[in-house]
């Protein structure tokens, strides 16, 4: 709670700065800003995206099961156990398999109406419509036959 009270003062120092913010938005910038900088330090991350900082911390905190294992560590200023941090700066990131170019064989579109397309619906539906009442018509007369 004292954590969630100090992004929310940042935030209202913020809103006080340029009232025409959102407050809310201003929160959740605080908040990620918060995270960006933590996982910067505990990852070791420097001239990484921001975006990618906050990403790579997420995936390090669920591989890791962080939050169950250290809860109470989660944003603080440091103190944290070697495990920790050995743990969230040993889980590597490998991009997938490298992009393969293929080649498509252009076709030409069939030339069908909306109509022609309405009606092939229709007649495959109603085939199927008599067919279903068809069996389900034989299956009551079974069954009536033998009650």
């Amino acid at each position: 709670s004292q954590l969630v009270l100090r992004l929310l003062e940042r935030a209202a120092l913020q809103h006080q700065l340029d009232p025409s913010q959102s407050p809310v938005r201003l929160a959740v910038t605080e908040a990620d800003r918060a995270m960006s900088d933590w996982f910067r330090m505990v990852l070791i991350l420097e001239g990484v995206d921001p975006c990618r900082v906050n990403s790579m911390g997420r995936v390090c905190l669920y591989l890791t099961d962080a939050m169950e294992r250290w809860p109470q560590i989660f944003l603080a200023d440091g103190g944290w156990p070697a495990e920790f941090a050995t743990e969230m700066q040993g889980v590597s990131f490998a991009s997938g398999p490298d992009l393969r170019i293929s080649t498509m064989i252009p076709r030409t579109l069939d030339d069908v109406s909306p109509v022609e397309l309405l009606e092939k619906a229709w007649d495959s539906f109603s085939k199927n419509a008599i067919a279903s009442l068809v069996a389900i018509s034989a299956l009551a007369g079974f069954i009536w036959l033998f009650l």
